[in-house]
């Protein structure tokens, strides 16, 4: 690929340095990988004590019920799994055909080709998991994938160029125009509505019980594509496979009103971070905006 000129100035050479060294990285057996990619998290841990106590908050106003030591216990598992994420947007940008067909396995396509069949574009209602980069492999033709534009160019560049490079659609978040184009014309949009929206496009709907702001942009593009909303995640299983799995479209969310749509969202990742509760991105400030009566919880 041919990169822009600005791109090739030396206030970028140390980052193309470091994508460099991940691109080396991808190299070495997978469990090597992953031993880096876990003293990688767990030194981010200790150098990092604000995003540690993200973390530790978020854990406890998830889990509250959960013994402290067994939240310590997570809270560590997190960073090794956030470590291991670097190196799995390695293996997503730059792994063989061959060994992503023998490590990732997907199940419930059949629930996109039923609404395909019927005439239905759909959304494909996912979260921010650490192997996240490698959900967005699956084999469906014409997808297109949201996403917010990093504040860094080059890292954006590089970003954009894999995801195209395995035949995706890049949308930036904030377009809904693009975002309608697509589900009418390929049908299947990509929405990970999991971080924490304010203003007029969002509403509060609980998250594990808590009071999250939350967009209320899948609401609108149903109501204006009749679009079919499919949770559909990713969890690394101990082995090192990865699963990406889709599930039933979440019934009657055209007639829902967005305070009902927003919790029906919020539900369904929550069943998606329970089956591995490690590999969710706690390091976001999910809970930052808050109701007007609340104090800031961080």
């Amino acid at each position: 690929m041919t990169v822009p000129r600005n791109l090739r100035h030396p206030r970028y050479w140390l980052l193309w340095a470091a994508i460099a060294l991940l691109r080396l990285l991808t190299l070495l057996p997978y469990a090597w990988q992953m031993a880096v990619g876990t003293g990688l998290g767990q030194l981010f841990r200790r150098l990092s004590k604000r995003r540690a106590h993200i973390v530790r908050r978020n854990l406890q106003l998830c889990f509250p019920e959960m013994p402290d030591n067994e939240r310590e216990t997570l809270l560590q598992a997190h960073f090794s799994a956030l470590g291991q994420g670097l190196m799995e947007v390695g293996i997503a940008w730059w792994a063989s055909p061959q060994w992503l067909a023998r490590h990732v396995d997907t199940t419930g396509l059949e629930y996109v080709q039923q609404a395909q069949q019927a005439g239905k574009p759909v959304i494909l209602l996912s979260a921010h998991f650490t192997p996240v980069e490698l959900s967005l492999l699956v084999d469906i033709p014409g997808a297109g994938l949201t996403f917010r534009p990093h504040e860094n160019p080059l890292l954006d560049y590089v970003i954009t160029q894999s995801r195209q490079r395995r035949g995706k659609h890049t949308v930036s978040r904030n377009n809904i125009r693009e975002m309608l184009r697509v589900l009418k014309q390929s049908g299947v949009l990509w929405i990970a509505p999991d971080q924490s929206y304010a203003g007029s496009n969002s509403t509060f709907a609980p998250f594990f019980g808590v009071p999250a702001a939350t967009t209320t942009l899948l609401s609108l593009l149903v109501k204006r594509t009749g679009a079919v909303v499919v949770p559909f995640f990713v969890q690394k299983r101990e082995s090192g496979q990865y699963h990406l799995w889709l599930s039933s479209p979440l019934e009657d969310f055209a007639q829902a009103d967005e305070t009902r749509a927003t919790t029906m969202i919020n539900q369904a990742i929550e069943s998606g971070v329970k089956r591995a509760p490690e590999q969710y991105y706690w390091v976001h400030r999910r809970f930052k905006h808050r109701p007007s009566e609340e104090e800031n919880v961080y």
